[in-house]
């Protein structure tokens, strides 16, 4: 039976492993963890490795500033195969240190889109190293069956106390680059006419809709008093509770897209927003707006599920593996 150590220290991958995990321990393979700061948070009570004792190697990457993972991978020296995850549209480019020099690379990479394989591979990524697979957790809320949707708001209602006819307008916001080099959160952005997106949101939608806002962890501001603040809750339950999302660039939305649930994109909304305030580059934002990432509002774009159908599910994995450890 051979053995897989998961290395993590971001949430995006740590939600990408709780997807996968189960799966793989269905397939006979032991899995073991090594992770840390906020992929703890969402991997707990895991079962500890180290290289020496695994067969094969899954791993996110972190940012290029932080190479964390570049030091591992750098322990690892080829010496066990290594897979790397790409969780995200946002950050593509982490795989480049500043100074244009590739990080230290997994034998393979597994990316959740064909635009982003493409991207990558013109920038000088080896082809050979890439493959597009299905995101593993956008495979599972894409089959979460009816019973547990309803089971999950009808919990989240009662946990909120809403009142039976009063439907709930979800922001799910993020952390976007500044000029200054550091961050400001969506949730303090202006719109396009001069409002702030609080006034906008509320003049938008608070007559229908009960207004809620997830904050990413790098977000330090104010919730107004009147909205819920559901941050702390499990991202499952987040969606479950909403009946409507809008947001910028989160992989978070295209998380609800692959829910079903009606998703507005507020890229032509918020005040000098450009792809690279989200951390994608503009030349990827008109595919993954076009297949449907971000919003699929029927005017705009298709549903996420069409391209999603094109890639090969994430199950296929497996095969990769055994192929790795022949």
């Amino acid at each position: 039976m051979s053995s897989i150590l998961f290395h993590a220290r971001e949430a995006g991958v740590a939600t990408m492993i709780l997807a996968l995990e189960e799966y793989l321990q269905d397939q006979g393979f032991n899995l073991f963890y090594d992770v840390d700061e906020h992929a703890a948070d969402i991997l707990t009570n895991k079962r500890h490795g180290t290289i020496e004792e695994v067969d094969i190697i899954i791993c996110g990457y972190d940012s290029a500033k932080t190479d964390r993972t570049g030091k591992f991978l750098r322990t690892v020296k080829k010496t066990i195969p290594t897979i790397g995850l790409l969780d995200s549209w946002k950050g593509v480019d982490r795989f480049w240190y500043p100074n244009g020099e590739l990080r230290p690379l997994t034998d393979l990479l597994i990316v959740p889109d064909e635009n982003i394989r493409d991207y990558l591979k013109n920038k000088g990524m080896p082809d050979k190293l890439l493959i597009a697979l299905a995101h593993p957790y956008i495979e599972k809320l894409k089959n979460t069956t009816l019973s547990k949707r309803k089971e999950s708001n009808s919990k989240m209602r009662s946990h909120f106390r809403l009142k039976d006819d009063e439907k709930v307008m979800l922001l799910l916001s993020e952390p976007l680059h500044s000029k200054t080099g550091g961050y400001i959160s969506l949730l303090t952005k202006d719109v396009s006419n001069g409002q702030d997106i609080i006034q906008w949101l509320n003049n938008q939608y608070g007559m229908k809709y009960k207004l809620a806002v997830r904050l990413h962890p790098l977000e330090e501001t104010t919730v107004p008093a009147e909205w819920l603040n559901i941050s702390s809750i499990d991202f499952d339950d987040a969606l479950a509770l909403a009946d409507k999302v809008s947001g910028l660039g989160s992989t978070s939305l295209a998380y609800a897209v692959a829910y079903g649930l009606d998703v507005r994109c507020l890229d032509k909304e918020i005040k000098d927003w450009i792809p690279e305030s989200s951390d994608i580059p503009s030349l990827l934002w008109d595919g993954l707006i076009d297949n449907g990432v971000f919003q699929n509002q029927p005017d705009r774009v298709r549903n996420i599920t069409m391209s999603a159908s094109k890639l090969r599910s994430f199950a296929c994995i497996t095969n990769e593996i055994n192929r790795m450890l022949v």
